[in-house]
């Protein structure tokens, strides 16, 4: 509608100049692992990565996947960062409490990532981050401005790096037609070359070059590690679980005008399973069992 148009227009309007928008498309097998290498490589630079998520649940579960799940199949116990870099998360589940101490770790830190929902999006001000990046796409455009606009406080240099499936690129056009900046599409195979630097165990060789992100040696490693951190911890397991099944309802919460881009019909459940770190789909709704085809709404859940 026209208020809707009218906030869009004004908050990319609002976007500092001094932000680059860049885009990076991956299967989702690959969204997990895109993730961890833009956090890699932003942070080995020596600056604060701000990732994004729609809901708490994929806060929750992203973080716990990147923390005690690589430290739990690491032989120096250690995470996705090293030590002196923390990896936090912030949103609206969280007492009041972690969320101070998360929000003054981050802010403290020359080098660090903090994984949040929208509750990071106004009213915290984070000075010099590198990167804002936007794990699951927001459902209107003045969002995924006050999101990218993180990364561009007091003039500051910064990225706004947008995570697609490609199944979600016709969200590109919405951004364009809103009067977002055009977003630099990003070499996925030469973001993911920062996993390799993970002591991971190599994956089985494909017997071809690899053509796909999800064929890449390091988004197959770390896929395969966080596969078996969660068949030996049960209370990760339920972590991705609770991850998965959010970002699947998420699906549900999005306008009407991006019904065609943001459709869950649209997704392979198997492949947002194994991003999680899961080697099947757990039900989505209740009884309803992978194979969800839509239907049932939920209640959207906030940051």
């Amino acid at each position: 509608d026209r208020a809707a148009a009218a906030s869009a227009a004004a908050g990319a309007a609002s976007i500092p100049e001094s932000i680059t928008h860049a885009s990076l498309t991956v299967p989702a097998r690959a969204k997990v692992a895109a993730l961890a290498a833009l956090i890699l490589s932003r942070t080995a630079r020596g600056g604060r990565v701000l990732a994004f998520f729609s809901s708490c649940d994929g806060v929750d579960a992203a973080h716990a996947l990147l923390t005690r799940g690589l430290a739990s199949v690491r032989d120096d116990g250690q995470g996705l960062l090293p030590p002196g870099a923390p990896l936090l998360r912030l949103h609206g589940g969280m007492p009041q409490a972690e969320r101070s101490a998360s929000f003054l770790a981050f802010s403290r830190a020359s080098s660090a990532a903090l994984l949040a929902t929208d509750v990071a999006a106004r009213g915290l001000d984070f000075p010099g981050l590198a990167a804002a990046v936007q794990v699951d796409a927001a459902g209107d455009v003045a969002d995924y401005c006050h999101r990218a606009g993180r990364a561009g406080r007091a003039g500051a240099a910064g990225e706004a790096i947008l995570i697609l499936l490609p199944s979600e690129t016709g969200y590109l056009k919405h951004l364009a037609d809103a009067g977002v900046p055009p977003l630099r599409p990003l070499d996925p195979m030469a973001e993911l070359c920062s996993l390799l630097s993970l002591p991971l165990r190599p994956p089985p060789g494909l017997g071809h070059a690899a053509r796909h992100p999800d064929e890449h040696t390091g988004a197959r490693a770390l896929g395969a590690a966080l596969l078996h951190a969660t068949s030996r911890d049960a209370d990760l397991r339920a972590a991705a679980e609770a991850g998965f099944r959010a970002c699947v309802r998420a699906y549900a919460t999005f306008p009407a005008s991006l019904k065609p881009v943001f459709h869950p019909k649209r997704l392979h459940l198997g492949h947002v399973a194994h991003a999680f770190g899961l080697r099947d789909a757990p039900s989505v709704f209740g009884g309803r069992q992978a194979g969800y085809k839509g239907g049932g709404k939920k209640k959207k859940q906030r940051g």
